[in-house]
């Protein structure tokens, strides 16, 4: 079923449907069943539309608006960590560490040369 190797059957199309279908009922129950105090009745979470923040917190579909770092730091209470580059001191860290990199692989070059004359 939906493979990309194969050619797209009637029972492979049929099989889709009934899993999208299945899939969209368990999340309208959810949806229901978290959120059936909070939701206006304008949204028709069925629909598939998407809502930019402001609207889906109008609707009742979310309680605020923020980020999964805040999430995660206020409301689970626990440390969020970036492993991305960062800037330091005008440089990403990213940067400095390549630099140091190439630095000791130009002292370990530079120590072989020695060794080899």
């Amino acid at each position: 079923m939906l493979s990309p190797f194969q050619p797209v059957t009637e029972a492979a199309d049929a099989k889709a449907k009934a899993l999208i279908r299945e899939l969209g009922e368990v999340f309208l129950g959810e949806v229901k069943r978290l959120r059936a105090d909070k939701l206006s009745g304008a949204a028709d979470v069925a629909s598939g539309e998407v809502w930019l923040g402001p609207d889906a917190k109008r609707l009742g579909l979310i309680d605020e608006i923020g980020t999964l770092e805040e999430v995660i730091r206020v409301g689970w209470n626990l440390n969020w960590y970036d492993f991305g580059p960062r800037r330091q001191s005008g440089l990403f860290v990213a940067e400095a560490m390549r630099d140091l990199i190439s630095e000791a692989i130009e002292g370990v070059i530079s120590g072989a040369r020695l060794q080899i004359r």
